[in-house]
């Protein structure tokens, strides 16, 4: 590979990023990044659009950072097929309400949530305690940890919701509270997605309330995740240790930062562009019904991120997972073709959910569901398709229960909102 073929992943990301910015937004607002589509794009610039084009640039990989490039024509075809049939997105009211709310049905949801982190801390520690959290963390996954960030997060958000609509210093105390609860928890098993997926959440919901970040506001809250994500790394490592000093702590710091943030999913994409079909024999849909082993009562196949884990870092004990996300397992199974169909039903997708935003009812809870899906939208990088549904799924049931009016009342908001009440 040359710089040549970093410059076409870069004239490829750069067309289909500039196309779904465009068509993913108001009109005539470039500078509005807090719609669906363009918390999208520019997630997925970081984390895949980035890697991908110092990988092609630099030589060591070839087909993924293509995939990566093609991947985001491919999302902006979708948002722009969204845009020719629909029309541009509304701008994002900045009207905000506490609506109709069942508090007593979100603290039972709060209530279960916990007792599946509790049950897990009963198993296997807590891994920011113990004396090794790198270790300790690989027993906290699985239904009770998806239980725990479907139901618990959410009603954190819920009371932020609820303090922008009330505007009183105490519900603001009271939501502080609860989001700065619920990192403690979070951090507390040595994750940094989580911290900061919520602390995304908590900011769309306040942008979309009308709220704005001045220059100071964003500087400490970047200090404050720069804080996180570096204090749980290190928390992580501890047990390694055998820095010689400052300076060698901030190159570590910083090339695992690149590695592990920026890198590591383009060279996992890269693997499996080059694992399939060359070496191994496209999947043909079985990551998709792996689930079904268990209702068979058989054991289910590795899983692909375990399998691309040993790939990945071939000299570290097993255990670990490297995932694929949207893109990868979907080439991973069918090809090519599939892959970037998937990815111009995300971009159209993200296009759809930044259509209803503007027209739904501004309360409190819908709010929240809409966050919650934008985060989910964005986790795609790293998710597998079954897994966004199921995300997707747990928020939309979360707010069913949560919000009292239900569909109804959502279905006259936008009633409303297209002049047909």
């Amino acid at each position: 590979m040359t710089p040549a073929m970093g410059l076409t992943v870069a004239v490829l990301i750069a067309v289909g990023a500039g196309l779904a910015w465009w068509a993913g937004g108001p009109r005539g607002r470039l500078t509005v990044w807090w719609t669906p589509v363009r918390v999208l794009i520019l997630g997925y610039l970081i984390l895949d659009g980035l890697g991908g084009v110092a990988l092609a640039a630099s030589g060591e990989a070839n087909g993924g950072p293509l995939l990566i490039g093609a991947a985001f024509v491919a999302m902006g075809i979708g948002v722009w097929l969204v845009y020719t049939s629909a029309g541009p997105p509304a701008a994002i009211p900045a009207s905000f309400e506490v609506g109709p709310l069942r508090m007593w049905v979100a603290l039972a949801l709060v209530a279960v949530g916990l007792a599946m982190y509790a049950g897990l801390a009963v198993d296997h520690g807590i891994p920011l305690l113990s004396g090794d959290a790198q270790a300790a963390r690989l027993g906290w996954g699985g239904a009770r940890l998806d239980l725990f960030r479907w139901l618990v997060p959410p009603a954190a958000l819920l009371c932020l919701g609820v303090a922008l609509a009330g505007r009183r210093r105490t519900l603001a105390i009271a939501a502080a509270g609860a989001l700065a609860g619920v990192v403690a928890l979070e951090v507390a098993i040595a994750s940094r997605a989580l911290p900061l997926e919520l602390g995304l959440a908590a900011l769309l919901v306040a942008l979309w309330a009308g709220q704005r970040v001045r220059l100071r506001g964003w500087i400490v809250l970047t200090v404050a995740a720069a804080l996180l994500f570096f204090g749980v790394l290190f928390a992580r490592v501890a047990p390694e240790g055998g820095f010689a000093g400052p300076l060698d702590t901030l190159a570590f710091a910083v090339n695992r930062t690149i590695g592990r943030v920026v890198l590591i999913h383009p060279r996992t994409i890269e693997i499996v562009v080059d694992v399939y079909p060359a070496e191994e024999s496209y999947l043909a849909g079985a990551s998709y019904v792996r689930w079904l082993a268990s209702v068979r009562g058989v054991d289910p196949p590795p899983a692909l991120g375990s399998e691309l884990f040993e790939r990945l870092f071939p000299n570290e004990p097993p255990g670990g997972f490297a995932a694929p996300g949207l893109l990868a397992e979907a080439y991973a199974n069918f090809g090519p073709v599939w892959a970037l169909l998937v990815m111009v039903g995300l971009g159209a997708f993200a296009a759809w959910v930044g259509r209803w935003l503007p027209r739904a009812s501004p309360d409190a809870a819908t709010r929240v569901l809409a966050a919650l899906i934008v985060v989910a939208l964005l986790r795609t990088y790293a998710t597998s398709l079954n897994g966004f549904g199921l995300t997707v799924g747990a928020a939309v049931g979360w707010w069913f229960l949560v919000e009292s009016g239900g569909i109804g009342r959502q279905l006259a908001g936008v009633r409303v909102r297209l002049g047909r009440a």
